[in-house]
């Protein structure tokens, strides 16, 4: 058989809604971290993003790097589908009290790359393990037969775990690849979790860098089914009217159980407020500063949504505004005070 052979039986096998997993790699990242991906072009192994300094948010659980042999921390990393375990303790902000470890990462604003996995196959560089490479110590392989060989079935269930130990190790199956991986040779989409984080990425990429921003913006879009957990506090919608600054956030079903179970195994009964921090920014017509205020509040992380109402500021053009907790960027995007909607 051919990669595109078993490929195919296996978009076949997946219901309708999954289907697109069997056809794509994903890799997980931070917005900090995919923007310096795009700058570069190319996607690097821990070590050699650690080495060049290309790292800026942590992706992973320190305890559960340090168990991870040596060896694959010189690969870029892949895994064969999203809502993997790991995501669903490190996607979007989680209340410190409600997090997996003291040690576990927290991906405020988290981007999906995703990749043509044919493609990737190709190369005869690519290796892939039959279940999880964090903290296991299952084996590397590679070719055609061997891809034929894993488990699928158990790759890509999305049912209730009954033996979660021994499944979520399936779940988290990964693809490598020496050192660095040049992202154009299969990059086919962009996926952010809301329109209002995908202004963020695009927002900020621009500023870094308007070639790269102009290259990559039509491949970055919104992921709206079977991508993201949806179960961290993030701001779902943002508007600005007459003076009032509208922001709503996730209240999911998904973040609902998350919290609920959380506490129960860490035995907390009341979370701590949030401490919020709120930067704007006015300019000209010529995008030159005005002003600049900061606001804190604290926030209950139950919270559905609140009004903040800045100062007006008669001579602005454009009102630039930044959402921050604990130090982490929530959201980023600029308000046209002439029609005072999000452009």
């Amino acid at each position: 058989m051919t990669y595109d052979e078993i490929i195919n039986k296996n978009k076949e096998m997946l219901p309708p809604g999954y289907k697109w997993w069997a056809t794509h790699a994903f890799h997980f990242t931070a917005l900090e971290n995919a923007i310096s991906i795009l700058k570069c072009g190319v996607l690097y192994s821990r070590i050699e993003a650690e080495q060049n300094s290309l790292m800026q948010n942590e992706n992973a659980s320190r305890a559960v790097i340090s168990m991870t042999d040596f060896d694959v921390l010189s690969y870029v990393r892949f895994y064969f589908r999203p809502l993997t375990p790991t995501q669903y303790y490190n996607e979007g902000y989680k209340h410190p009290q409600l997090r997996y470890d003291s040690q576990g990462a927290n991906i405020s604003i988290p981007v999906f790359f995703v990749f043509r996995l044919n493609s990737l196959l190709s190369d005869n560089k690519t290796a892939f393990s039959c279940k999880s490479k964090a903290g296991h110590n299952d084996e590397v392989l590679a070719g055609v037969e061997e891809f034929a060989g894993l488990n699928f079935e158990q790759i890509y269930a999305s049912s209730y775990m009954t033996n979660s130990d021994e499944e979520k190790k399936y779940r988290q199956a990964e693809i490598f690849y020496p050192d660095a991986y040049k992202i154009d040779d299969s990059l086919e989409v962009i996926l952010c979790r809301s329109e209002v984080e995908r202004n963020t990425l695009l927002k900020k990429l621009k500023e870094a860098d308007s070639k790269t921003y102009e290259k990559y913006k039509p491949l970055i879009k919104i992921g709206k089914m079977n991508v993201f957990e949806n179960n961290g506090f993030f701001v779902k919608s943002v508007s600005y009217c007459d003076g009032r600054l509208d922001i709503s956030f996730n209240d999911s079903n998904n973040k609902i159980k998350y919290d609920r179970h959380q506490k129960e195994k860490n035995d907390i009964a009341e979370l701590s407020p949030l401490q919020v921090e709120y930067i704007f920014e006015w300019k000209d017509s010529r995008g030159k500063q005005i002003t600049r205020k900061q606001i804190s509040q604290q926030l209950p992380y139950s919270k559905k949504g609140v009004t903040v109402k800045p100062m007006i500021v008669p001579s602005a053009k454009v009102m630039s505004v930044e959402m921050y907790i604990d130090g982490e960027l929530l959201f980023s995007n600029d308000f046209d005070l002439s029609e005072s909607i999000i452009f």
